[in-house]
């Protein structure tokens, strides 16, 4: 059954984005190897794409006012502009030496959903769609059907 075949139904709709462009998968040999944890890699990269504040705030007393600064360190995304770039993003970890995210990752491009949907357990696609007719066109209705 097609939405557009419904009585009623106008401005029918998918909003979901239908897919990311980067994934990452990790290489669980090469990370035991290296001694890097999960929460490292965590750690390295909010750090490295949001900023220290994230992870580790810090703050400067000015003692002249008495003002306390934070500080937030962030590399600048003119920086992380390729693939190759996150690749080579450091990764530091306690007690293991430095190592890049290349080295404990694959990180290639590939098509995949960027905002997957459930009901239930089900996947669904949601179809936003306005109601033409009697009711004001201003008033939104959701039809959900589960993908097969």
């Amino acid at each position: 059954m097609q939405i557009r075949h419904i009585t009623g139904v106008a401005d029918a709709r998918i909003q979901q984005s239908a897919g990311s462009d980067a994934r990452c998968q990790h290489r669980p040999h090469a990370r035991a190897f290296t001694g890097v944890t999960a929460a490292d890699v965590t750690n390295s990269l909010v750090v490295n794409l949001a900023s220290s504040s994230q992870v580790a705030p810090t703050y400067w007393l000015n003692v002249k006012n008495s003002v306390t600064y934070p500080i937030a360190l962030q590399t600048p995304q003119y920086q992380i502009d390729t693939l190759p770039a996150l690749q080579n993003l450091p990764i530091n970890a306690t007690g293991a030496p430095t190592t890049v995210l290349g080295g404990i990752a694959d990180i290639r491009r590939d098509h995949s959903n960027a905002v997957v949907s459930q009901y239930d357990i089900s996947p669904m696609v949601q179809i936003y769609a306005t109601i033409q007719g009697a009711i004001s066109a201003q008033s939104p209705a959701t039809f959900r059907k589960s993908s097969l």
